[in-house]
């Protein structure tokens, strides 16, 4: 669900995730990222209410997303079984997935 912060009322909704969500990330007024238990990043643009894109991160539930601030790049990470904390760097142009650059494991 999409709310007003000044007033409280629904506003709209996205729907494409089929998890839980487990983290959202939004520095803009009309793009955010959303983290979920299907294991999936989702790009939204929140003037049309759409999912522009979905990343795909593996066999785990995305625990954490972040776009910088540019918007050129966005990072996910999840929990796995092999370590604590994976990592994945995303380039991102005109907000589409471009490719991996990174994985850090921690």
């Amino acid at each position: 669900m999409i709310s007003d912060c000044n007033t409280g009322q629904t506003v709209g909704q996205l729907k494409g995730h089929s998890g839980h969500i487990m983290a959202v990330y939004a520095d803009s007024d009309d793009i955010i990222a959303s983290g979920s238990a299907d294991n999936t990043v989702r790009l939204w643009d929140l003037r049309s209410q759409r999912c522009i894109d979905a990343i795909a991160t593996g066999d785990s539930c995305v625990a954490s997303v972040c776009v910088n601030s540019s918007g050129n790049m966005l990072a996910s990470g999840k929990y796995c079984k092999q370590c604590y904390f994976r990592v994945y760097v995303f380039i991102i142009i005109n907000c589409r997935r471009r490719l991996p650059v990174s994985l850090v494991v921690i």
